[in-house]
C-alpha cells in the first residue's frame, strides 16, 4: 500500500507513519540510532557546520541525544530530517 501526502488534510500527519522515499540509487529514511556513529563522522566537524545553526559535535553522546530527539519530533510530526543512504 503507498500512501501519498496528498491524502493527509497536514503533512505532519504523513510524517508521523514510517516512511522511506526511493529512488534508483538512494534511500531517504528516518534517522535511526544505528546512524548515530556516520552522523557524528560529519556533525562533528567545523567544516561541516560552518554556516549550519548548530556548533560541532563534540562527542558521540551528544549526536545520540540529537537522534532521540528525532525520534520524539518523528512521533508528534514536528521533525521531517532524513537519512540519505546510498542502495
Amino acid at each position: 500500500m503507498v500512501v501519498r501526502m496528498k491524502e493527509f488534510k497536514n503533512p505532519s500527519e504523513y510524517f508521523r507513519k514510517k516512511i522511506v522515499f526511493e529512488t534508483a540509487r538512494l534511500f531517504l529514511r528516518r534517522i535511526e540510532a544505528s546512524d548515530s556513529t556516520d552522523m557524528y563522522d560529519y556533525s562533528s566537524k567545523e567544516l561541516t557546520t560552518r554556516y549550519l545553526l548548530w556548533s560541532p559535535h563534540n562527542a558521540e553522546y551528544v549526536t545520540k541525544a540529537v537522534i532521540e530527539n528525532l525520534k520524539a519530533g518523528y512521533r508528534d510530526g514536528t521533525y521531517f530530517e532524513l537519512a540519505v543512504v546510498l542502495k
